[in-house]
């Protein structure tokens, strides 16, 4: 495996024997598990915490970590206690118990971790991210920040958190490679409202968001809001995110990350909107997919107020102004050749009006420019509402 010169120094005891024998223990891993070099980690949720989970062993590691000046580089909580630190005179716990525990706990304080005292770090102050390079224990939290929130880490073992925190790195292998995170089963979930969601039972705080977006010649800066619910619509605007260029946008739909300077923060079980806010944007075109297929949601567009539309197909094209503007992929069908004229069956259109301008844009069928709604026909059914559109072209 490979060590830079700073890392080589470390192994060799050059920094003091804390991080030597930290650095020993994490060498030994990647030469296990044939890790081609060492990453920087940028947070640690230590499992070793608890005296009925590391038994005398443990406590005789932290001490030994404390004795030679061990000192947490990066953010480290803690996971669960085998006390009630406050109350343990009330249980049936042993004084050897007690007496080993709180010596964990003094060590841990002593390096330097945040004594949550939780398995789910992400609930109390965690506040990882998409992409992060982290090194957790705890199985639940291992399996929620990887999948949940796209933070990379593999299941630390007991003392390896330790060394993770102690050094600020981790061997490369595992779920730390691109090519080790793909999915084996894929799960399709429908009638989805994901423009509006409601708040967990145990939400407190957002700090970012994800949304999948691709640019055509756009230019401009864009944000995302969060608005509490009013009556089914957007209410009180409770943050905004930082700017982001148009400019910057890829040209395929791909995942951008709104982060917000201060965490939104929300309450348990309340729905609340997400909006994107695309008024600077002078040219060109913004496009926003919340999903490829066809789902169900409840879509809401500003135009002098509020509108909202109810089981609305999710795949939507925004412009620098807020007027609505129709799909033409994924859910649309087009009929006839040549183009000056079109066809578009689509269900659960947004509400145009017949003199509104459509952005028209399918390039495997070269189908590309604005055309108004020379026509439109209703057809409902017990199952469906779906409108027949005819578009004349203008350019």
């Amino acid at each position: 495996m490979f060590l830079t010169t700073e890392e080589e120094q470390s192994f060799q005891g050059e920094h003091g024997e804390a991080i030597q024998l930290a650095m020993s223990v994490l060498v030994k891993l990647g030469e296990m598990y044939n890790a081609d070099r060492m990453i920087r980690i940028e947070n640690v949720h230590v499992d070793a915490s608890s005296y009925y989970g590391i038994s005398d062993a443990g406590v005789e590691f932290v001490e030994k970590m404390v004795e030679v000046g061990a000192a947490y580089k990066v953010p480290t909580t803690l996971c669960i206690a085998s006390i009630d630190f406050e109350n343990h005179a009330e249980f049936e716990v042993s004084d050897e118990c007690v007496e080993k525990q709180l010596r964990i706990a003094r060590a841990h304080s002593t390096m330097g971790a945040n004594p949550t005292w939780t398995c789910t770090p992400y609930q109390c102050g965690s506040l990882v991210k998409f992409g992060q390079n982290i090194a957790w224990g705890e199985s639940n939290a291992i399996a929620f920040v990887n999948s949940v929130i796209g933070a990379r880490t593999i299941r630390c073992a007991d003392f390896v958190d330790i060394c993770a925190a102690v050094t600020g790195l981790m061997p490369r292998f595992g779920l730390y490679l691109d090519d080790q995170r793909r999915g084996s089963v894929l799960f399709k979930l429908e009638d989805l409202d994901t423009r509006q969601f409601t708040s967990a039972d145990y939400a407190a705080s957002i700090d970012c968001l994800h949304i999948k977006m691709k640019k055509d010649g756009a230019h401009g800066y864009i944000t995302a809001k969060i608005y509490s619910d009013s009556g089914g619509v957007p209410g009180t605007l409770l943050a905004t995110s930082q700017l982001k260029a148009s400019d910057n946008l890829p040209t395929e739909f791909a995942w951008e990350i709104f982060y917000f300077s201060t965490p939104a923060q929300i309450s348990p079980s309340t729905d609340y909107w997400v909006v994107i806010d695309t008024s600077s944007v002078s040219v060109g075109t913004v496009y926003v997919r919340v999903s490829g297929v066809e789902a169900s949601a409840k879509h809401a567009y500003y135009s002098g107020t509020w509108y909202t539309e109810d089981n609305k197909q999710i795949l939507h094209r925004i412009r620098g102004s807020f007027q609505a503007h129709r799909v033409a992929e994924d859910i649309v069908r087009f009929y006839k050749d040549p183009h000056e004229r079109i066809r578009i069956t689509a269900p659960a259109v947004p509400q145009l009006q017949l003199l509104d301008e459509v952005l028209v844009d399918i390039t495997l069928r070269g189908i590309r420019g604005r055309y108004v709604i020379e026509g439109r026909r209703h057809i409902i059914t017990p199952d469906k509402y779906t409108t027949i559109d005819t578009l004349r072209k203008v350019y």
